[in-house]
């Protein structure tokens, strides 16, 4: 058979050929490959249908964020006796975290028992809302010249505080003392009166209120603490409780639970945070 092809065209078969043996075995395979199943096709010009289930999945995500919880409200308080302090509640429950020791306390229906518990200490404390008293409470209250939580609750108004409505008691100590020009500095310290603000009147078993009020360290009352001030009879005013900020916060469903997984602690000393550290005594002694 004659050989048609001209030298130009034998020279161009004979470089494709070379070129073709000079390429891997793993890259013709490739290729081939490529080629066979549109893999080069797909990665330039990838279906719209690719990004389908992205779009899912995002919606179920945000669904179930939907589903873990709800928005509430939330007190953060500046408090003398336990630094910073958040308050939440809904009709049968309360919520109290001692943000700066990392402590909470909960009570819930129908026993409404008081739970303290430290998730970094992993343990929690359990005791009736009657005889909880946590120590740092008995050791600040032992070394103050005059303790806040002796003042006696007189009349109350309706008001508001940072447009929470809200009960504002007017305070007075239990025995007047006879204070007068030539007092020493001590009498001078004696607490005279004070102002108190409180929510949630009438919602919580008294033994509740009057262990959160405890935890604070104000007088007992009928509602949980916002706002307390305290005035000595040398007429120096002391914020023991402020009221910082209301937020609305979306929380877990499981937001008012003890966590699983804490161990029981034998006593409520066993929980950190519970005796006064050397700035605490420091500040009450000044």
């Amino acid at each position: 058979m004659l050989n048609c092809k001209s030298n130009s065209e034998q020279k161009e078969l004979k470089n494709q050929k070379e070129k073709a043996d000079s390429l891997p075995y793993g890259i013709c395979l490739f290729l081939l490959l490529s080629n066979c199943l549109g893999f080069t096709e797909a990665i330039a010009s990838p279906s719209k249908e690719s990004h389908a289930p992205a779009k899912i999945d995002a919606k179920l995500t945000d669904k179930r964020k939907n589903e873990l919880g709800k928005t509430i409200k939330i007190y953060r308080l500046r408090t003398w006796v336990q630094g910073l302090a958040e308050i939440s509640f809904e009709k049968d429950k309360v919520k109290l975290e001692n943000v700066d020791k990392g402590i909470i306390l909960l009570f819930k229906a129908p026993q409404w028992k008081a739970q303290m518990y430290s998730p970094s200490a992993g343990l929690y404390y359990e005791t009736s809302a009657a005889k909880w008293m946590p120590e740092d409470v008995k050791t600040i209250a032992t070394f103050r010249p005059s303790d806040p939580q002796t003042l006696v609750p007189g009349t109350a108004i309706d008001t508001t505080l940072m447009n929470t409505p809200c009960k504002l008691y007017s305070l007075k100590a239990r025995e007047q003392q006879k204070v007068g020009k030539d007092a020493r500095t001590w009498q001078m310290l004696l607490l005279k009166e004070g102002k108190l603000w409180t929510i949630a009147k009438g919602q919580f078993p008294k033994e509740v209120t009057a262990a959160v009020c405890r935890y604070l360290g104000t007088p007992q009352i009928d509602g949980l603490p916002l706002q307390l001030t305290a005035t000595n009879f040398g007429g120096t005013p002391k914020e023991e409780v402020n009221l910082l900020k209301v937020l609305d916060r979306k929380v877990r469903a499981d937001f008012f639970d003890v966590p699983p997984g804490l161990k029981k602690a034998k006593n409520i000393r066993d929980l950190a945070g519970q005796t006064a550290n050397d700035a605490e005594v420091f500040e009450i002694m000044r």
